[in-house]
């Protein structure tokens, strides 16, 4: 269940910190508007941190296998890669209803 929470958070976080904008107000506040650049983010985070960096014991991804030192890093991984993946993403989104 925290494989899915960390990027969920990412592009909440994210989502917040544009939302301060002046500029952008208008049409975070707007409800006929339809953000893809929120599911996006996120399922590409999930995907990749999980498939990248999941150290379980059902699976263990291509980093961890060669740096088992740094362990299960997916959490961080899938965090950081949503947050960044919809900040550049949500500015080409967000054309408005």
């Amino acid at each position: 269940m925290s494989y899915w929470t960390a990027p969920w958070i990412g592009v909440v976080l994210a989502d917040r910190l544009l939302c301060r904008r002046p500029d952008a107000l208008a049409l975070c506040t707007d409800r006929r508007h339809v953000n893809r650049a929120g599911p996006v983010a996120m399922v590409v985070a999930l995907v990749v941190s999980v498939a990248l960096f999941g150290n379980q014991a059902a699976y263990v991804g291509p980093v961890p296998r060669a740096l088992p030192q740094i362990g299960d890093v997916t959490l961080l991984v899938g965090f950081v890669l949503a947050f960044v993946l919809y900040g550049a993403l949500r500015p080409r989104a967000a054309t408005g209803p």
